[in-house]
């Protein structure tokens, strides 16, 4: 069977990462059989005339701002899912994605000359020196986000000094010898800035989105190849600063020959190509209604997350979302594990309010417990 797939995005707010008042960015699409799509598209375009007869396409921003908008954008949500269409959705934490950024860039042992080749390949902890540096390392976090924004080789060195003081003073000391691997190659930890900032046009390749992207048409590769889907178009709603690096994306990953898996040590897999994925078009919101469906569906997880990030109560449809949420983790994972239709790319410290888990003390004992020792050279 052939399908469709209809995105949009929430919380973008470029190049800071670092955003209090966005903390989120949410990718997610509608999956739908080609055939019954237009369907779809006119139950979505009869609800909008019925309930809103002036406006002229669904904007989630503007509908979340009153009780009566929150439940017609649940009814949406729930008209798509009665014509068979079905979310895909990444979900990120963008300091937690900034701060693992910064583990790429100070430990690894391209310029980190303590750090084996070990390294590389274990994303756990990968991810555990990602946690640490967010949960510790504020300070470090800001002045790194002065670099991406205008690479400098002074600025590299603050971020550098003031990464060292912060684990120093969380008492790291064996992570704190670690980076100071990387202290005589900081220059090349500027040239890749550099190369990083000039990649894409409009300064694209500086935001979550390119990462988040590719995360996304990997997940519905992985998913399609296991669900023996054989061809999917992608739509997605057409940003300008975005509309030249997403199809040259595309079209890098489609073209792509060698259709190898990569699995890293913590069981997460990573493809090379997505041939499935035969077709990608930016197209304009306004004249498509699947396309609304999902900058509504991205706008209410993304309202949710935030709400859920300042301790707020959820009520009302607000709550039965949520609740859909966290069973499509749930369904996913147990299903289909690191081939499944949702991603969380966050902290474990939000992921514990994501579930509705108390932290305790078992969040602070595990990040104490990192050791770097087997990735020393």
């Amino acid at each position: 069977m052939n399908y469709d797939i209809y995105c949009d995005e929430a919380g973008n707010t470029g190049t800071n990462y670092l955003d209090k008042d966005q903390p989120f960015y949410v990718l997610s699409g509608w999956f739908i059989e080609r055939n019954l799509a237009y369907k779809a598209k006119d139950a979505v375009q009869s609800l909008l005339k019925n309930n809103y007869p002036q406006a002229t396409e669904l904007k989630g921003s503007k509908l979340l701002k009153n009780n009566k908008g929150i439940s017609f954008c649940y009814e949406v949500i729930k008209t798509l899912g009665q014509h068979h269409a079905f979310p895909f959705f990444v979900i990120t934490e963008k300091k937690y994605l900034f701060a693992a950024k910064m583990v790429e860039s100070f430990f690894d042992p391209e310029y980190n000359s303590r750090i084996n080749l070990w390294f590389l390949s274990d994303n756990s902890f990968k991810k555990q020196l990602a946690e640490l540096i967010y949960y510790n390392c504020d300070e470090a976090l800001e002045k790194y986000l002065l670099v991406s924004k205008e690479p400098k080789i002074e600025l590299i060195e603050d971020a550098f000094l003031s990464l060292e003081e912060n684990l120093n003073r969380a008492g790291y000391d064996q992570v704190v010898y670690a980076l100071k691997g990387v202290k005589e190659n900081l220059s090349a930890i500027l040239d890749e800035e550099q190369t990083t900032l000039n990649a894409y046009k409009k300064g694209a390749m500086k935001t979550p989105n390119l990462p988040v992207f590719v995360d996304f048409i990997q997940m519905i590769e992985k998913f399609s190849r296991q669900t023996k889907v054989k061809k999917i178009r992608m739509f997605h709603d057409d940003i300008s600063q975005f509309n030249e690096a997403y199809p040259e994306l595309h079209k890098l990953f489609s073209k792509n020959k060698n259709q190898d898996v990569f699995t890293f040590s913590d069981g997460t897999k990573m493809v090379f190509s997505t041939p499935t994925i035969d077709r990608f078009k930016m197209d304009n919101s306004k004249v498509s209604p699947l396309i609304q469906g999902a900058d509504v569906y991205s706008s209410l997880i993304n309202n949710i997350l935030k709400k859920l990030s300042e301790g707020k109560e959820l009520i009302g449809e607000l709550e039965n979302i949520y609740d859909l949420i966290v069973a499509s983790f749930i369904v996913s994972t147990n299903n289909h594990g690191d081939d499944g239709f949702c991603k969380y790319i966050g902290s474990k410290l939000f992921s514990y309010k994501l579930y509705n888990c108390d932290v305790g003390n078992e969040y602070i004992e595990n990040m104490n417990k990192i050791n770097i020792d087997p990735y020393l050279k």
